[in-house]
């Protein structure tokens, strides 16, 4: 949810107008996002002194007073939305999130005993990697979005596979290498997010699984079993899983920001 939409329905969630399902996206981006936290302080206090004021006369000299801050105040509101989805697109450090996860993709391919001759698999490597890195800005208020279209995205060889015996030891090094390079995304997020949004659980599974399908593309290459069905769905797009799950946990243990709107 956008703080922009959150801003227009804040007052609805406190008079219990919304739905269970609104009012949990609400709430939770309420959670994750101070400026909007602030915003829905703002209106309670605002709402307590208009009750307490309601049967009291208004000096006019004090009216015009606050009305002219008012004004003042919804013109500052209203830049909110445009600040908003500014730092959505372009918040500081998309820019060297998106280059860590591409470099290390591509080191996981160099460092590899790559397969594939130059063609279709690099060519859909490159794609999902690009589309890996296209993502991640939109991880910020689409996290659990993105884990879901990036397990989707690894999901994709699985028509072109075929059933064969599972070995595991041999194929191990591929989660590995899926999961280093989401640990590497989450690296660059702790270093050079810092605002709470970003650092939520939900964002920072985003950026892990985007990480991971980087990595998963470098296989695409790198790994000579992209043909097997099961190896596909149990260590390429498992580790994309995996990754994500162990982002969320390190994001509520490390990174998330504590408390919460009551």
């Amino acid at each position: 949810m956008r703080c922009q939409d959150a801003a227009t329905v804040v007052t609805s969630l406190r008079e219990g107008g919304l739905n269970p399902w609104r009012a949990l996206r609400v709430s939770r981006h309420l959670v994750i996002c101070a400026e909007c936290r602030a915003y829905a302080s703002q209106l309670e206090s605002a709402a307590g002194a208009a009750s307490f004021l309601a049967s009291e006369p208004l000096d006019p000299a004090h009216e015009a007073q606050a009305m002219s801050a008012f004004r003042a105040w919804q013109k500052r509101r209203a830049d909110l939305p445009q600040e908003g989805r500014a730092h959505v697109l372009a918040a500081p450090g998309h820019g060297r999130l998106i280059a860590a996860i591409a470099l290390a993709s591509i080191i996981g391919v160099v460092i590899s005993r790559y397969h594939a001759p130059f063609g279709f698999a690099w060519l859909g490597a490159g794609v999902i990697t690009m589309l890996a890195c296209a993502l991640v800005p939109f991880t910020r208020t689409r996290g659990l979005v993105i884990v879901a279209l990036a397990i989707a995205s690894a999901a994709l060889p699985l028509l072109f596979t075929q059933q064969q015996a599972l070995t595991w030891l041999p194929h191990l090094p591929c989660v590995v290498h899926e999961i280093a390079v989401a640990a590497v995304a989450i690296t660059a997020l702790s270093i050079w997010h810092k605002d709470r949004a970003s650092r939520s659980p939900s964002s920072a599974a985003g950026v892990a699984a985007l990480g991971a399908l980087a990595g998963d593309a470098s296989l695409h290459v790198a790994c000579p079993a992209t043909h097997e069905l099961m190896h596909v769905l149990v260590f390429h797009v498992g580790g994309v899983v995996v990754a994500a799950a162990l982002a969320a946990i390190f994001a509520a243990r490390f990174l998330a920001p504590r408390g919460a709107l009551s």
